[in-house]
């Protein structure tokens, strides 16, 4: 089975990736080794800032970025201190460095429990769904009455070749369904963009969706209980991620 993973060769933190996505400048470094992620959307404050906005809206990415980390299939691979914050100064080819950009800063860790518990709860999820630990590829084909992935548009209904090709597409769903056939399903919700949009949900065989969490309420501290029979539409925030099971 593959390793899924953030970065590999010239790791870049999470945290890092996350204040790179709000940037709307190359996200490098001042001392600009590396190479720098993609040119993200969004104009942001670089560097350290007390900016609540700013704060939270990194918080949000950092927990999108696990959350695609850790409920991807295979074996993921997290880098020591992703969970609490660590971050490289921005830094993406911190291998030589013997000093405070490499190393990982235990005092973050007051700061970063909301991310913490956050991380943890993605592994308590791995462990109990095994849509998420599956010893074969998703194939997205009809199998015993069911396919093992489906991909969904906001608006409803599966991905069409066309869909595909949309440059600005910015939210997709992910169904996954039971490795036997049976059982738990469950739905991953995605939106990249700025704005906040409204996901068509699929029918449910049981009294409807059960909110598993939602990055943006994370985020905020708002983390909700579980909440059963949502159907119809979920109102997904910008920059947000979404597990439902029914």
């Amino acid at each position: 089975m593959p390793a899924p993973f953030l970065r590999y060769e010239r790791i870049f933190s999470a945290r890092s990736q996350a204040t790179a996505a709000a940037l709307g400048a190359d996200g490098r470094s001042v001392d600009r080794e590396g190479d720098g992620p993609q040119a993200p959307e969004r104009s942001e404050h670089e560097g350290e800032t007390g900016d609540a906005d700013v704060t939270g809206l990194r918080l949000r990415m950092m927990m999108n970025f696990l959350a695609t980390l850790l409920l991807s299939q295979g074996v993921p691979m997290l880098q020591a201190g992703d969970e609490l914050g660590r971050t490289q100064a921005g830094n993406n080819n911190a291998y030589c460095q013997d000093n405070a950009i490499s190393w990982v800063d235990w005092a973050l860790l007051p700061s970063y429990q909301p991310l913490l518990r956050f991380v943890q709860r993605l592994t308590r999820i791995r462990r109990r769904l095994r849509v998420f630990r599956r010893e074969t590829f998703l194939k997205g084909v009809q199998r015993a009455g069911y396919k093992d992935v489906t991909w969904l548009r906001a608006a409803g209904g599966e991905m069409r070749d066309e869909d595909w090709q949309q440059a600005h597409l910015r939210t997709i769903g992910i169904k996954f369904a039971n490795p036997e056939g049976a059982g738990t399903r469950v739905l991953l919700l995605m939106n990249a963009g700025q704005d906040t949009a409204d996901f068509a949900l699929p029918a449910s065989p049981a009294a409807g969706w059960r909110l598993v969490f939602d990055t943006a309420s994370e985020a905020r501290g708002e983390g909700r209980d579980a909440q059963a029979c949502i159907q119809g539409v979920y109102r997904l925030e910008s920059h947000s991620t979404v597990l439902l099971e029914d």
